[in-house]
């Protein structure tokens, strides 16, 4: 093999290929040869690129050698996920795509959309039947979501604790105008999954929190949900902070703070959760404004307490001139993150739970006053649970 490399290498600097078209080819097989032996010697000397890709799965791990026929195939997956520079190349090959190209390095899981908005399209995750319609809600399943959600009401006003259920929209539900002509064509009924469940809880008279139609009419105020992410950003979720205190002023008697409240800043954001779906850190060509809201009168701000003796990933907050002695507990998930910085305003103690199953030994552990499930749109199938 040595020899062949040398033998190569001596015809191409060799002193009859030193013209222009010459170097130009001979440059292409040098190049090549390089890309060749980068990743034995990557892996010879264990160097490897800071790109790591975040692929949300976990690669192959190397067999144990066997004399069996599954071998051949069972080493050469792990080595196509292993082998020496592969994050960089993978990274680079997933750069150009995206930026010279405006095309998903992995479209079964992003998609571009409009205006440089990027879209989750994953088949195998809960986004593509709730954004699709394509697999509406049995009546057997609404009658045993309301059951249940009754259920929680009715045993939590016995105690005396209001309870408040909700859920955030998909940025599909949103911007639908955003999204890639094929995403538009998998769309196959105009009822959705959400709308069918408050439907079916607004003829029974049980309140939930849709906060949709808001942030529709709230996009003349700006844009509200991040390019690059499946998230809202702050002004889509102070939009819907000012529409879940309209909606439950019957039980709290909450005004929200409009943003004359607020100092508006944006900083620049070149990455967000669909990025990483694409095995890129950020975008190089394209980039985001992202809103960051800071409350002008720091006396009306909280603090965030310590959380020991709580599942991870828990927050907490006190606020001592809310002007009442509530405490709160919220189920949910990341997509309530951005509303802490709203809700949290408003009540003595709010426990943010990061998880959508509703625990009754951490109300009881809280003595709380009120709980609330808040979950976003596509997650909604959690109410089956």
């Amino acid at each position: 093999m040595k020899k062949n490399i040398s033998s190569i290498l001596s015809s191409v600097f060799s002193k009859n290929n030193f013209t222009l078209r010459g170097i130009s080819s001979n440059l292409f097989i040098v190049g090549f040869l390089l890309i060749l032996i980068s990743s034995g010697f990557s892996e010879l000397f264990t160097i490897e690129s800071d790109s790591s890709l975040n692929e949300k799965r976990t690669l192959e791990q190397k067999p144990k050698f066997k004399i069996k026929k599954t071998y051949p195939q069972e080493f050469e997956k792990y080595y196509n996920d292993n082998f020496g520079l592969r994050s960089l190349l993978v990274n680079w090959n997933s750069k150009i795509k995206i930026d010279y190209f405006k095309v998903s390095s992995d479209p079964e899981s992003v998609l571009f959309g409009a205006d440089g908005y990027l879209f989750h399209n994953s088949k195998s995750d809960s986004i593509y039947q709730s954004y699709s319609n394509q697999k509406l809600i049995t009546e057997a399943d609404l009658e045993r979501i309301y059951k249940k959600q009754l259920g929680f009401k009715n045993t939590f006003a016995k105690s005396g604790i209001k309870y408040i259920v909700g859920f955030f929209p998909n940025k599909h539900s949103i911007y639908p105008e955003k999204l890639p002509f094929s995403m538009k064509l998998q769309i196959q009924k105009d009822t959705s999954f959400a709308s069918k469940i408050v439907s079916y809880f607004d003829e029974r008279n049980f309140q939930i929190i849709d906060v949709r139609e808001d942030l529709l009419n709230g996009k003349d105020q700006g844009q509200l949900y991040l390019k690059f992410d499946t998230h809202w950003n702050a002004l889509g979720a102070h939009v819907a902070y000012q529409a879940f205190f309209e909606q439950t002023f019957n039980e709290f008697n909450i005004s929200p703070y409009d943003d004359t409240y607020f100092e508006i800043e944006y900083e620049e954001k070149r990455n967000g959760d669909l990025t990483s779906m694409m095995g890129v850190k950020k975008m190089t060509s394209y980039y985001d404004n992202k809103p960051i809201f800071k409350l002008k009168n720091k006396d009306l701000g909280f603090e965030k307490i310590a959380t020991d003796g709580f599942p991870n990933a828990t927050t907490i907050t006190l606020n001592e001139k809310c002007g009442n002695t509530d405490t709160v507990i919220v189920f949910r998930d990341s997509y309530t993150s951005e509303m802490v910085q709203f809700l949290s305003l408003h009540f003595y103690k709010v426990v943010y739970i990061w998880d959508s199953k509703i625990d009754m030994d951490l109300v009881d552990k809280c003595e709380a006053d009120i709980v609330m499930s808040l979950t976003v749109e596509r997650y909604l199938g959690h109410f089956l649970r």
